[in-house]
């Protein structure tokens, strides 16, 4: 539907564009109104561009209450990001900001051989972290993902004030250690 909505708007600013150059015209007497008249009386007379016109313009009418009285849904800036208000003013955190905070977080994990994490918002704004993870070999899985869990859910909470619903850890492989040694 967004698509819709910015052809619609583009269309409408463009018809609001000449409209307003017609009037300049008009006002300063570069344009006769009879010649706007003859061209608007010889276009209303044919039934098919009428009948387009007047489709055009109801459509047009119905987008303008709709956007006088509906507004449009939550902007996606904030979809990405939560807002957090007070009587000072807005703060607003990025998705991108807690993602960096976790990968910093896991940087600090021995073990590891390679990772990615993704921040989710559900509709409450609650925080859900999924991370995928690379292992060495000699790792006990569970205690590191224990610790890792915590350690998040502590860092985003002193560093931002806000509480992690769920970190999600999935392992993606074990890296085998090689243990060759050059003769």
């Amino acid at each position: 539907m967004k698509i819709i909505e910015k052809i619609t708007l583009i269309i409408y600013s463009i018809i609001i564009l000449i409209l307003s150059v017609i009037c300049c015209l008009l006002i300063f007497n570069w344009l006769q109104i009879d010649s706007i008249i003859n061209i608007l009386q010889s276009i209303i007379t044919y039934r098919y561009i009428a009948t387009t016109i007047l489709i055009i313009s109801v459509f047009f009418i119905l987008l303008s209450l709709k956007c006088i009285f509906f507004g449009t849904k939550k902007s996606d800036f904030y979809k990405d990001n939560i807002l957090l208000k007070n009587e000072e003013g807005k703060l607003i955190i990025t998705r991108s900001s807690i993602e960096n905070l976790v990968n910093n977080t896991i940087k600090g994990f021995d073990g590891i051989q390679e990772f990615t994490n993704k921040v989710k918002f559900d509709k409450e704004n609650n925080i859900i972290i999924n991370i995928s993870l690379l292992v060495k070999e000699n790792v006990t899985i569970r205690e590191l993902t224990d610790n890792m869990q915590t350690k998040i859910k502590q860092v985003v909470k002193k560093t931002s004030d806000l509480d992690i619903k769920e970190v999600n850890v999935k392992i993606k492989n074990i890296e085998a250690i090689n243990n060759i040694i050059k003769e």
